[in-house]
This record gives C-alpha cells, structure tokens and sequence, in this order.
C-alpha cells in the first residue's frame, strides 16, 4: 500500500486543539473512512513524527488513544 495519503495529514500548530488530538482524529477519520483499509500497516512512529514534524511523543500519544480505542493494534 502507498503511503500517498500520508501527505495529506496535517496538523495546525495555531490551533488551541493539542497536535496529539488532531493527529488523532486524522487517523480515526482514515482508518473510519476506508482510507486505510483494515489491516494496513501504519508507518513508525518516528516516521510519522518526521512527515508531521512533530516529536514522536506526541504521535505515540495519539497512537495510544487509538489504541485504546481498538482501532489499531500494534506489533513489534
């Protein structure tokens, strides 16, 4: 799978929203929305944070709430 969607993530730093929240739901609404199809591999964390520039805390952070939430499942 391309990872062309990728490039359509953003975040806006003006945002009084907190980064980890609105990658969050940019994730939730690509996943929900059929953009990543079930079982699709997302890219790393740092990968993310790079693309995003963002600190990779912030997307563990936003990775962890879709987690909890049962719509991603992570492997080593």
């Amino acid at each position: 799978m391309s990872n062309t969607w990728l490039a359509e993530l953003t975040v806006d730093r003006t945002s009084g929203v907190p980064l980890y929240i609105q990658l969050r739901e940019a994730l939730r609404r690509a996943i929900t929305g059929g953009v990543l199809p079930n079982g699709a591999c997302l890219p790393a964390e740092t990968e993310l944070a790079k693309a995003l520039h963002i600190s990779r805390m912030t997307v563990r952070n936003a990775l962890d709430d879709l987690e909890r939430a049962g719509l991603i499942v992570r492997v080593q």
